[in-house]
């Protein structure tokens, strides 16, 4: 039954609905109206703060920041979920104005979870806003807004909160997580090895780990290493097309996985080390490289979810003006390019190609799409990212 639930739930998002066709759905609904009430008024207002908490050891200690928890992020995307799910059952009542509510209040959501200090809470309100996309496309499809409509919808949509970006995440946060991690194998090695699984994952690193003696090494190196691998990911996410960033990020993460393979043969540079201390900066230079390792590679991959969703709401904007045309001409144009400056203030590009986005007038409806991550033109053909 609870897979019959969640089947239930996909398809509730997805069109409008009545309460016989989706029970439990429909009871879901009605046990959270009061918690809904709150969420509207919560996501009405500007900023959203998400303080990072991390327990205390069974031995008293500090745990590293990398352990902090993110409830309100895990909840969240259930409760965009049943917005949207809402939505369209206010939409299969013939309520258009309560529905569209329910769908803004659920992308305010996402907006609101993504300025969350983590990449995790930025990617979790990433896909609560790409849910909300989706039933907004819904919304469009099945009510055929009027030009007047089509103009309060987009209004609505400007005036979302400002979308976090995953490279002020990267900064700071994910700055920080790093430099305490370094710091916990200064303070506690043990520790630190159990949390990075060290020992396993990487036996060479954890054997010299095992062989530190903290007070004298150089911890300010291991810091500075991880500081110049986050510019270069940084750097890289903020680079002005798709490409420059793919190709980038993707020159990072090689280097790193290199300086992950590198660390293999440390005997060889501990041996080339002349003196005590020439030892212990190179000691110290290892353990921060590969820590980077450890943590780098999924920050950079994380990057093309911010496009991916970037990309979604210029197509909504332009469905939105599409339809927009159809109220008035009772077709849609031949060309994009006809809906500026009436019905679209400037044509935007795919941000993939850096080109206009496909676009085919079909009999009675329209193909809209961009190529996507993989610039290929796979003729609208979709996938899970959804591009």
């Amino acid at each position: 039954e609870q897979g019959n639930i969640y089947d239930q739930l996909k398809q509730a998002q997805s069109r409008p609905w009545k309460r016989e066709e989706y029970p439990a759905v429909a009871r879901w609904v009605d046990q959270n109206r009061e918690p809904l009430k709150r969420v509207h008024a919560a996501v009405s207002r500007e900023r959203y703060f998400s303080p990072l908490i991390v327990a205390e050891s069974k031995s008293g200690e500090r745990t590293p920041l990398l352990t902090a928890l993110l409830p309100g992020a895990a909840i969240s995307r259930s409760v965009g979920r049943l917005l949207c799910a809402r939505a369209m059952l206010f939409l299969g009542e013939g309520d258009q104005q309560a529905a569209w509510e329910d769908l803004i209040a659920s992308h305010r959501l996402g907006r609101h979870i993504a300025q969350g200090p983590t990449v995790v809470e930025c990617l979790v309100g990433f896909a609560i806003e790409g849910i909300s996309i989706d039933a907004e496309l819904a919304f469009l499809e099945s009510s055929k807004p009027s030009k007047r409509q089509a103009a309060m919808y987009r209004q609505s949509l400007n005036s979302l909160p400002r979308r976090s970006a995953l490279s002020e995440k990267v900064n700071l946060t994910e700055r920080c997580i790093y430099l305490d991690v370094v710091m916990m194998i200064a303070w506690n090695q043990q520790e630190a090895i159990d949390l990075l699984g060290i020992a396993e994952g990487f036996p060479a690193l954890g054997k010299i780990v095992k062989q530190l003696d903290a007070k004298t090494m150089s911890w300010d190196v291991a810091l500075q290493a991880g500081n110049a691998w986050f510019d270069k990911v940084v750097a890289g996410m903020q680079l002005a097309s798709y490409e420059q960033r793919r190709d980038a990020l993707e020159k990072v993460n090689q280097d790193l996985a290199e300086t992950g393979s590198r660390i293999r043969e440390y005997d060889s540079r501990l041996n080339d080390a002349k003196s005590l201390s020439a030892r212990n900066v190179e000691l110290t230079r290892i353990i921060g490289d590969v820590v980077a390792a450890m943590l780098l590679p999924a920050l950079a991959d994380a990057r093309p979810a911010e496009d991916r969703i970037q990309q979604r709401l210029i197509n909504l904007e332009v469905a939105l003006a599409l339809q927009s045309f159809f109220s008035e001409e009772k077709s849609y144009p031949n060309e994009l390019v006809e809906l500026t400056p009436t019905h679209l203030p400037n044509l935007p590009n795919d941000l993939f190609s850096g080109k206009v986005l496909n676009y085919q007038a079909i009999g009675s409806g329209y193909l809209l799409y961009s190529i996507g991550p993989n610039l290929r033109d796979d003729q609208g053909r979709s996938n899970d990212q959804g591009s």
